[in-house]
């Protein structure tokens, strides 16, 4: 069920993240590499989003070189992506204009405040927006550009509506693999963070000469520290249960948790490590456990609930498979705009380097040298 509610926000913010970028040429009297229709598209454009795409990319996050010849089919699939994206920003500008379409800030500044109240305020979709590395300017463009694909598609008529039997449908014929559900419990805890691999490391980098023996001592005594706060926590917990949350906020070093007063909502047995769900799965709600040593540290739980296994009714998801498959539907709707703008326009590759058909060509002959066999039949 998590995994489905995930994939519509997924989906939903698809069109929200995307790369378009600016939406009107400046004066560029650069090298032209690309005509479509009657418009250019230079080199300058293209350098630029190619370094604005790069950028975004884990490769660029992960100070990975596109320049390096070893990393050159990277290099390729991004410019493949740049060129198409080019392509496809100027054949939808020219179609805007032909349709006289237009989007005003007002309306842009609506949509905005409209995704901040889902997400659930302005600072957890400006996290959102950091995590992806996009700014603020950025995701104000791709709301707009998001919007003039919605007015096209319109202007288009065509229908992206969802009718009953097609959500009864869904539902019937992914109730088992999305609506099914095991035992789960719902839980909160506290952490007190201490890990071998991680003290091991922290030891050997201010002190290489350590020996074997001298770090087993010196990461027993971390282990020591660590439990001795957390037998403190805990103790603090069994006097005043009532104040769990608190103590979480104030304690956890599970920050994303410790936000929510410890909360992890629902959860199944396989989604913890085993240490935790052995001693969640046995508790009663309201209960708190002792120490529970794991992997990550030690934690302490209390039980808030527990949900034999069953089937979520459709009454309770059908608003959220609506909304799946009407963006299901404006996806494909888009996809079948933007190929028919595509295959009606005249683009002709003023620069061969640029050309796409013998982008995608070297693209696959270097996939075929590099990749193993067996992901290449996948």
């Amino acid at each position: 069920m998590k995994k489905f509610i995930l994939g519509l926000l997924t989906v939903s913010l698809m069109f929200t993240v995307g790369c378009w970028k600016k939406e009107e040429k400046a004066a560029d009297t650069g090298e032209v590499i690309i005509t479509v229709n009657d418009s250019k598209i230079t080199k300058k454009e293209y350098d630029q989003l190619y370094k604005e795409q790069a950028d975004m990319s884990f490769l660029t996050q992960q100070n990975i070189d596109l320049e390096s010849p070893q990393n050159k089919l990277f290099a390729l699939i991004i410019k493949n992506s740049v060129i198409n994206e080019l392509i496809m920003r100027e054949l939808i500008n020219q179609e805007l204009a032909k349709r006289n379409i237009e989007i005003t800030k007002k309306d842009v500044d609506n949509k905005i405040n409209e995704i901040i109240k889902k997400v659930g305020g302005k600072s957890k979709l400006e996290a959102t927006l950091t995590l992806n590395n996009i700014s603020k300017k950025q995701f104000h463009q791709n709301i707009e550009k998001d919007l003039k694909i919605q007015k096209l598609l319109e202007n288009s008529l065509i229908d992206t509506k969802v009718s009953e039997n097609e959500i009864k449908e869904f539902y019937e014929k992914n109730k088992k693999e999305k609506f099914e559900y095991p035992n789960m419990v719902r839980a909160k805890h506290i952490l007190v963070s201490v890990s071998d691999a991680d003290v091991k490391e922290v030891l050997k980098a201010q002190n290489p000469e350590i020996t074997d023996a001298e770090l087993v001592k010196e990461v027993q005594k971390e282990f020591d520290k660590a439990k001795e706060k957390a037998e403190k926590i805990l103790k603090q917990v069994k006097n005043n249960p009532e104040k769990f949350e608190d103590i979480a906020k104030s304690s956890s070093d599970d920050y994303t948790s410790a936000q929510n007063g410890g909360d992890l909502g629902f959860f199944t047995e396989e989604e913890m490590v085993p240490e935790f769900s052995k001693v969640a799965f046995s508790q009663k709600p309201g209960t708190v456990s002792d120490l529970v040593k794991s992997d990550y540290g030690y934690h302490i739980i209390m039980v808030v609930d527990r949900k034999e296994a069953g089937t979520t009714p459709l009454s309770e998801v059908h608003d959220d498979i609506q909304k799946y498959l009407a963006n299901q539907k404006k996806m494909e709707a888009t996809y079948k705009l933007l190929d028919g703008l595509k295959n009606s326009a005249k683009i002709t590759y003023v620069n061969d380097e640029y050309n796409t058909d013998k982008i995608e060509k070297e693209v696959k002959e270097l996939a075929e040298k590099q990749m193993p066999k067996e992901m290449m039949k996948k």
